[in-house]
Formats: structure tokens, C-alpha cells, sequence
């Protein structure tokens, strides 16, 4: 419960403008409500509704008379603020007077934007957050723009709330006045001058810019008014008119009006003397920038022997110069000495030279930098890619001894370039990756957003020169005769007519690069964090959480697993696309919503359906079946067989049609060359030598199915929460079948394959806590095993404790 405010006798008195002694002798026989210390004393005080009544109404007047809320706000308020108060609203009427308009009209509308959040406030309506954001909207509907920040508007509610001496002064737009207005300036004197000043007025309306005239025009001005006066300088009136003449209409040639004065004396001085007002400095620089052709080419030579044999240092290459007698020496200096000019005209052809010899790389970093239009942009239009090693240590399972690993891996992140929106990624527990991968999350995103026109690539291996990616033109001219568009494609370029770019410098580039260190940026503190520069900032935690788990601690202690921290790298790219950014790309907006409002009008983007995924999910091509029924190819290095007893009986020696998904390697689509009658054909494994009933090599086949690092990798696209309009794409009846087939088969693997990791994190923890080997979790992964060994474990637990 909140308790009332009490006031001593002398605050009483200090209100009312009356000696406490009165005060006390008022109160003398009414009962005190509590004792305050005051200066180290005790002193009685009484609150208001104890006060009598008569003095109630005095201090209730005295409020209304001096623009107080109430009594209690008078008594509550000290004096020597009130006088404070009192002199700053006095000094601010003063500068009202002196304000210019612009500073008038900027405070009278920071008045209409703050008065309604203040008397909100006042009235305990609002507060907080809430009021904060009513203040925001005010100050931009009435400045017609949002740059004020909250921390500003804080600064501006509180200062008024500090100059006033109660809600009655808000009417006063002095009290919203800046104390560094700008002040009113004082028209200029009207000018008037006869035909004497014509010529003058001639010669400066002839400027090609007379805000900004060049020196050759000064010197102009400087001559025709040096002429102007010489007939008349024995004349003071003449030369004050002259001078206020050119402070008026020609203000660039001095600061003020007595330097104005001395310089004009200076170059009439001069030009009796010397019969000219240019600056001799000037004159005297152009003859020393202009060096015989003898000199230009000793320093041509000079410059030349520096940046190919001296990396474009010119000293000692004056020096070996010199000893073959092919510079000039330089008597009573020391050998190494260059002169001052000879080294200034010298050093920028040397360095050139140098960088010439570096290479085309090294000779690029002096060429200019082309900045690149965002206007010329939509979004959806270019797509561009990278990979990054994210600095975040991860683990998961692994077959072997230990039972896990751990690493950074890979991560692979598509965005849209016009806008830096995050569309999809890609992680894997790799270090490497292929370009399996890279279509793969090519199509994911294309899958959600739409095809774009444009893909805007690195000049890596993968990235500029995969088949899977392109396609092979030379063959596939050849399977365009035998097949339509419509119902064989393959490869990007040669089925979509996507266009490839490919950057040709770093610089190019810079722009992903950037974005993914932005994101990097929010991953400082995560567990795991390993620094940008691992052999330079990383931090000694994580060295010490490495040294525990190279002995033999579980990393789960510490870090991730693959699987949480895609989980939390999806959360922070939704933090970053959810992020205003500043800069000429975004203005202001975050990615997401500039991937929103940047479309291109009326041309939607053509976007893939469930039926029509395999257009870019599967890698078409002929193949003959072998006689025994094998289907059998190698890709990147890996060797894939199929076969199942469909192709040993149907397809056996003949011709078919291959749909394969990089995603899931472990079945093929087949199809006549007609792209009918199609059937799903299973992968077949290598199997141990001899003994085919060992433990370990079921282990080891086990792991072998997961076969391709585009199999591991986990991809993720971004969601963009808006109604967004595509273009439909039309396929044909059979593969519309055939991509539901595969696509019901997948979803079958995929659900497999969780069961069993969620299985295998069962059985780990369980072995874990029981003190068991975690190998014996691969010998027999089933529920009733997983089941043996969580008993296992809390058997253990009861005997301990």
C-alpha cells in the first residue's frame, strides 16, 4: 500500500512564499503525521489531508496561480528548480525571438508530436514500450519520415518533461525549441551600384558556375577589379563601394570582409609591381610538373628498373642505376638519396610496374571498382550460391571407434542477390562436398520460390564446370532429337535455359561473402564457437572442451549434434532475413521483406509442383541394361549398381531411360525410352568376401549405404510469408506417376531413417549412463535391444545409489 507524501513546515512556508515561523504556529496544535531528518534534525511533517483547511485552499490557490497539477505537486517541487525552470523557459522565449523560421516550425511540430504521448503519461494512460511507439508514429506523421530513433525520442520526452513546470507550459511552443537553433539572419542591404560596377557583374555572370568559379576565373575577377580601381585609388569611398561590391556578389573570394581587404590590397600591390594577380606558387608548380624529356626518361628508366627488379622500391634501384653509370650521382648525398621530385613522379610508375610483373590478380588491386545499380534488380532473378566452413564445432555418430566424430563442416547457403535473402542451405558433417549437393539445394529452393533467370556462381570446379549442374551439350543435342523438351531434360542450362555466371574476381563475389559473414556474426557465444581464424581467435574454452574430447569425454557436453544445430542455424537465418538492414541494397528494409516487395510486376516465376520435382531432382540419361539385369554406372567416384528381378526378367541387354535422385541413391526410377511403364529398382551394396554373417561388416555395409555426402547433407529453405503469384508447369501423365512414386518411396526411406537415429541416441545414452562401450549399440539396433539397454542402465544407477 502506497503511503501518502508528508511536508515539513518549512516546505510548507517555501510553497507559499511565507515564513516557516507562521507556518509552525499554524500547525502548532495540529497532531504531525510523521518526523522527517532534515540537515541532520528531526522535524515534524503532516500530509496534505491533515493540513488544515484553510491552508489546503491557500496551497490549492497558489498551485492554480503557478500552473501546477495540485498541492502536492507544488509542495513536492523545490524552489530552486522552479527558479531554474523559470530562467531556462525565460531564456527559451528570448530565443524564440531570435529563431529562425525553420527552427520555429521545426518546434511547433515536435509540440503537436509530443504533447499527446505527454499527456498520457501524465494521466498514467500509457507508459513504456507502448507510449514509446504512439511517440514514434506521432513524430513521423507529423515529419513525414521514421528516422528518429527510440533512444531520441526518449532524450525529447524527458527534456520537456524537465523544462516544464507543469502540463499548462506544453502550450508554449518555446519549450520545444532546440537551444542550438538556427538563428535569424538579417537581410542584406539592397545594393546599388551604377555603370561603374557594370563590367565587374559581366565578368562574374560569365562563370561557368559562379558558387564554384575556378582559379583561372578568380584570377580573372582579381585583374577586372585591380584595373577597375587603379584610376581611383587615390579615392576611399571608391574602393569601400568596390569592396562591398565584391563581398556581395562574389563571396568565394575571401572568408571575411577584412581578409577580403588584405587580399585585395596584396593583388593590387602585385599587380603594380609585377603588371599580374596570378598566384606565382601556382606558376612555379606548373614549371616543376613539367620536367624535360632527358629527365622523363631518367625517371622512366628509373621506374622501370625499381618495379621489375626492386618490387617497386626506387632507391636501391637508383643505386644500382648509378653504379652502371646510367643516373646521374648527386654530389654530397649519400648513395641511397633520391631527390624529392624525382621520387614522387617515380613511385607510382614503379608500382605499377610491380604489379604489372605480379600478374593480371596483382595489377587489378590499382584498377577502379565498378559499383553495381540495385535498381537494375528484382528479386527472384539471380540466384546465387556459396560454401562456407561455419565457426561452430559439431558432432555426430559414427560407426567406428570412438562412436562419434566431430568438425565443422560444410555449409552451403543459397540466397537471392538483389534482395540477400536467405532462400535455403545446406549442412553436412564433410569437409567436402560434390555437386550432388549443390543441385540438390538448387532445387530446393527453386522448389519454394520459383526458377530464376540467372545463377551467379564462383569459378570453382564444382560450382563452374559440373555436367550434373550444366549438363553435356555435346550429347545432349543428340537426345534432344530422340526426345521433346517437355519430356526429357537434362541439366540445368540445356532443360530450363538457365543462364550460368561466374565471378571473375573475389571482389566479385563480395557480396555472399559478406552475407555469410554476417551471419557468422551471430554465432559469437554458441557453444562450440571456434573463431573466425581458428589458428588466431580461437577461444580458449572451446581449446580446452577439444583437449577433454580428443581424452575421451563424450562431445555431447559441450556441443551440438548435427542434428540441434541445424535447428539453431535455421533459427538465426530467420533472425538475420527478419533483420533491417542499411546500405544502398536494402534501404532500410530486411532481406525478407525486400524479397517480398522486390518482385518483378506482372512476370511471375515459374515454380516447380510435387508432380514436376523431377525436372530438376533427377540426373535423366540412356544406359543399357546388362545381360544378368545389372544396372550399373559411377558418378564422382562412386560406384552405384541396381537390379531386382523386374530387370532381370523385362529389361535385361535392352536400352532404358534413368531417373536418378542424388538425394536418395539407394532406389532408381527406370522407364522405357518413352519415359512409360516405370519401375523402382533398389541399390545393391558390396558385401564382405567370406564371411558374410560378421557382425562388423553388417556394421560396416550399414554405414557404406549411406553413400553420397549429398545423402548426409541436410537441407533447409526459407519460408517467405507472403502471396506470392507462379506460373505453372505443365507435365506429362506418366512422370507425373513416376514422381509420386518416388516420392512416396522417399518419404518411406526418410522416416526409416529417423527411426533408427532416434534409436541410436537411445542406446547411446543408455550405454553411456550403464558404463557400456557404445559399439554395442551397432551389433543389434532393434526397440527390444534399445529397451535391454535403458534396464541395463537403470539397474546400475539403483546400485550405485
Amino acid at each position: 500500500m502506497t503511503t501518502a507524501p508528508t511536508f515539513t513546515a518549512a516546505a510548507i512556508a517555501r510553497a507559499l512564499d511565507k515564513a516557516p515561523r507562521s507556518i509552525r504556529r499554524t500547525l502548532d496544535e495540529v497532531p504531525h503525521s510523521s518526523v522527517a531528518v532534515v540537515n541532520g534534525s528531526e522535524a515534524k511533517a503532516w500530509a496534505l489531508d491533515a493540513l488544515p483547511k484553510s491552508l489546503r485552499e491557500e496551497l490549492d490557490a497558489r498551485a492554480t496561480a503557478q500552473n501546477f497539477r495540485d498541492a502536492a505537486t507544488l509542495l513536492q517541487t523545490d524552489c530552486t528548480a522552479d527558479s531554474v525552470k523559470d530562467q531556462k523557459l525565460a531564456s527559451l522565449r528570448d530565443l524564440w525571438k531570435e529563431a529562425a523560421d525553420s527552427a520555429r516550425e521545426k518546434a511547433i511540430r515536435l509540440q503537436r508530436a509530443l504533447v499527446p504521448s505527454l499527456e498520457c503519461y501524465d494521466a498514467g494512460e500509457m507508459a513504456g514500450v507502448e507510449l514509446e511507439q504512439r511517440g514514434l508514429d506521432d513524430y513521423a506523421r507529423q515529419f513525414g519520415h521514421k528516422e528518429l530513433s527510440p533512444r531520441t525520442f526518449r532524450f525529447l520526452f524527458q527534456r520537456t518533461r524537465d523544462r516544464a513546470r507543469s502540463p499548462a507550459d506544453y502550450a508554449a511552443p518555446h519549450l520545444f525549441l532546440d537551444e542550438n537553433c538556427a538563428r535569424r539572419r538579417e537581410s542584406l542591404p539592397a545594393l546599388k551600384f551604377d555603370e561603374v560596377f557594370g563590367p565587374l557583374h559581366r565578368v562574374i555572370t560569365g562563370f561557368t558556375d559562379p558558387t564554384a568559379p575556378t582559379p583561372t576565373e578568380l584570377e580573372a575577377l582579381w585583374a577586372a577589379a585591380c584595373e577597375m580601381f587603379q584610376p581611383h585609388s587615390a579615392e576611399r569611398r571608391f574602393k569601400s563601394a568596390l569592396l562591398n561590391f565584391l563581398w556581395h556578389f562574389a563571396p568565394r573570394l575571401a572568408l571575411t570582409k577584412e581578409a577580403l581587404r588584405v587580399n585585395f590590397g596584396r593583388k593590387f600591390q602585385q599587380m603594380l609591381t609585377s603588371g599580374s594577380v596570378a598566384d606565382l606558387r601556382r606558376r612555379a608548380f606548373i614549371v616543376m610538373a613539367a620536367p624535360s624529356a632527358e629527365k622523363t626518361a631518367q625517371i622512366n628508366l628509373l621506374a622501370a628498373n625499381a618495379g621489375v627488379n626492386h618490387g617497386g622500391h626506387v632507391a636501391p634501384a637508383k643505386v644500382e642505376l648509378q653504379a652502371l653509370g646510367l643516373y646521374p650521382a648527386d654530389e654530397g648525398k649519400s648513395k641511397s638519396y633520391v631527390r624529392a621530385t624525382d621520387r614522387r613522379l617515380a613511385r607510382r610508375k614503379a608500382r605499377i610496374v610491380a604489379m604489372a610483373v605480379g600478374g593480371p590478380r596483382r595489377l587489378r588491386e590499382l584498377t577502379p571498382t565498378l559499383t553495381r545499380d540495385p535498381l537494375t534488380c528484382f528479386a527472384n532473378d539471380i540466384f546465387t550460391g556459396d560454401d562456407f566452413t561455419m565457426p561452430i564445432l559439431t558432432w555426430q555418430e559414427a560407426d567406428n571407434d570412438p562412436g562419434f566424430s566431430y568438425g565443422n563442416g560444410q555449409t552451403l547457403i543459397m540466397s537471392d542477390f538483389a534482395t540477400w535473402c536467405v532462400l535455403a542451405f545446406s549442412l553436412q558433417p564433410e569437409s567436402q562436398y560434390n555437386s550432388h549437393v549443390v543441385k540438390t539445394l538448387l532445387t530446393r529452393a527453386a522448389m519454394e520460390h520459383g526458377l530464376p533467370s540467372r545463377l551467379y556462381f564462383e569459378r570453382g570446379q564444382i560450382w563452374e564446370h559440373s555436367k550434373i549442374l550444366k549438363g553435356d551439350d555435346e550429347r545432349a543435342g543428340a537426345w534432344q532429337d530422340a526426345h521433346s523438351d517437355a519430356e526429357f531434360v537434362y541439366g540445368l542450362q540445356t532443360q530450363l535455359g538457365i543462364r550460368f555466371m561466374h565471378a571473375r574476381s573475389p571482389e566479385a563475389k563480395s557480396q555472399i561473402e559478406r552475407l555469410g559473414g554476417m551471419l557468422q556474426d551471430l554465432m559469437f557465444g554458441e557453444p562450440g564457437y571456434t573463431g573466425r581464424d581458428q589458428r588466431v581467435d580461437l577461444p580458449e574454452r572451446t581449446r580446452r572442451e577439444i583437449a577433454q574430447v580428443k581424452s575421451g569425454v563424450h562431445p555431447s557436453k559441450f556441443w551440438y549434434h548435427i542434428d540441434d544445430w541445424r535447428k539453431r542455424l535455421k533459427e538465426l537465418i530467420i533472425q538475420y532475413n527478419h533483420t533491417a538492414q542499411e546500405g544502398r541494397w536494402l534501404a532500410g528494409l530486411s532481406p525478407h521483406d525486400a524479397f517480398v516487395k522486390r518482385q518483378r510486376p506482372n512476370d511471375p516465376p515459374t515454380k516447380l509442383d510435387a508432380n514436376s520435382w523431377p525436372i530438376l531432382a533427377c540426373q535423366k540419361r540412356r544406359h543399357r541394361v546388362r545381360e544378368d539385369g545389372m544396372i550399373s554406372f559411377r558418378l564422382t567416384g562412386v560406384a552405384y549398381n541396381y537390379f531386382n528381378e523386374e530387370t532381370t526378367i523385362r529389361l535385361g541387354g535392352e536400352m532404358a531411360l534413368l531417373h536418378w535422385n542424388p538425394e536418395t541413391p539407394e532406389f532408381i526410377g527406370v522407364t522405357d525410352l518413352h519415359g512409360r511403364n516405370p519401375i523402382l529398382v533398389p541399390r545393391v551394396m558390396d558385401t564382405h568376401a567370406f564371411d558374410t554373417d560378421d557382425l562388423r561388416t553388417q556394421a560396416g555395409l550399414a554405414v557404406k549405404a549411406r553413400c553420397t555426402a549429398a545423402l548426409k547433407a541436410q537441407y533447409e529453405t526459407l519460408p517467405v510469408k507472403a502471396v506470392r503469384q507462379f506460373r505453372p508447369t505443365i507435365v506429362s501423365r506418366d512422370s507425373a506417376a513416376l514422381a509420386q512414386q518416388m516420392t512416396a518411396r522417399k518419404q518411406e526411406m526418410v522416416t526409416e531413417k529417423r527411426d533408427k537415429n532416434t534409436l541410436r541416441r537411445r542406446a547411446h545414452r543408455a550405454l553411456e549412463r550403464a558404463g557400456l562401450p557404445l559399439a554395442m549399440a551397432d551389433i543389434s539396433l532393434t526397440e527390444d535391444s534399445v529397451r535391454g539397454f535403458e534396464d541395463m542402465a537403470e539397474t546400475t544407477n539403483e546400485e550405485t545409489t
